[in-house]
This record gives structure tokens, C-alpha cells and sequence, in this order.
């Protein structure tokens, strides 16, 4: 289990932050990897999502069977200003449901759904839960999933919330 963090994050970054230690708190999967933002980043003329690892590096997020589950967000480019900056914000996990609920009989990604989604709408850095997405094609829409070695089947899940969050820069 790997909670990594920002350091000293601002804006809705500090947002970002509040929400990933509250899930990662709550959810106590065994084997989850938990990251910051990824940045929409160019490979090879064409564009995936990756976090920054540092020292001017940066690791793709796509799915990992070395982990039961992973967890990443991706923050639109626009941003809405007002009384409180806004920013829709995707949260996007992998997991292996098989491992995740084991005492599950059937294909657990209503249960895993349901978890997060209980989580979430209990957070106050949340200003609006608008949509799940479901499906590789769907979650990645826009980005270049040629490097996704599974599909959306049987154990495999990626699953995406799609959130409003208000932050401001506090000085």
C-alpha cells in the first residue's frame, strides 16, 4: 500500500490532496497504489496520462497487476473562475475486483462503485459528483490506450468519477 502525495500542494492540488487521503484511509485496500494528478503528457505523437516521479521524470499510469488496485487523477485543462476557482476533475481507478472482494461470487465492480462512491459523497472538497465512466475506450477517451494490456472484463476493472471541485489560492 502507497499513498503518494504532492508535496506541499496549493490550489486544487490541496484539494486533490484532502480527497486521496480520505479514500485512502477509507477504503484499506490491501496492495493499492494511490497517486497525485497525472498530466496528460506526449508519447511517441500521441498523448498519455502520467504522473511525475521527479528529477524531470514521469511514469504512465495505465493499469499494473503488480497492485490490486491503483488510483490516479487527471484535472481538465479549463478552469472556471468566480467567488472560488473551479475545476472538473477525473478520478480514475484500476483493480483487480477478483482480489479486492474475494468473497464476492460474481463480478464486483457494482461493490466497488458503490464503496468509492460513498466515500466520495461524504467529502466536503467535493463541490459535485457528476458521472462514472466505465470501460477503457470510455475512461481514456481522447488518449492513446494502444498501451493498455487488458480489457474492462471478468476481474479487470477501470472505473472513472467524474467531480466538480471549488478551491482557492489562500496566501
Amino acid at each position: 500500500m502507497a499513498l503518494i502525495l504532492k508535496d506541499n500542494p496549493v490550489g486544487v492540488d490541496a484539494k486533490i490532496d484532502v480527497i486521496q487521503r480520505v479514500l485512502f484511509d477509507n477504503l484499506q485496500w490491501t496492495n493499492y497504489e494511490s497517486y497525485h494528478r497525472a498530466y496528460i503528457n506526449p508519447k511517441d505523437g500521441k498523448k498519455i496520462p502520467e504522473v511525475y516521479v521527479g528529477n524531470g521524470e514521469y511514469q504512465e499510469v495505465f493499469y499494473n497487476d503488480e497492485f490490486t488496485a491503483s488510483s490516479h487523477f487527471i484535472v481538465q485543462n479549463d478552469r472556471r473562475f468566480g467567488e472560488l476557482y473551479q475545476a472538473e476533475v477525473s478520478l480514475i481507478f484500476h483493480a483487480n475486483l477478483e482480489e479486492l472482494y474475494p468473497s464476492i461470487l460474481h463480478r464486483a465492480d457494482e461493490e466497488m462503485h458503490r464503496q468509492i462512491s460513498l466515500i466520495l459523497e461524504d467529502n466536503q472538497s467535493i463541490a459535485e459528483l457528476n458521472r462514472l465512466v466505465t470501460g477503457v475506450d470510455s475512461v481514456y477517451r481522447g488518449l492513446d490506450v494502444s498501451r493498455v494490456t487488458f480489457t474492462d472484463m471478468s476481474e479487470k476493472h477501470v472505473v472513472r468519477f467524474d467531480l466538480t471541485i471549488n478551491y482557492q489560492y489562500i496566501c
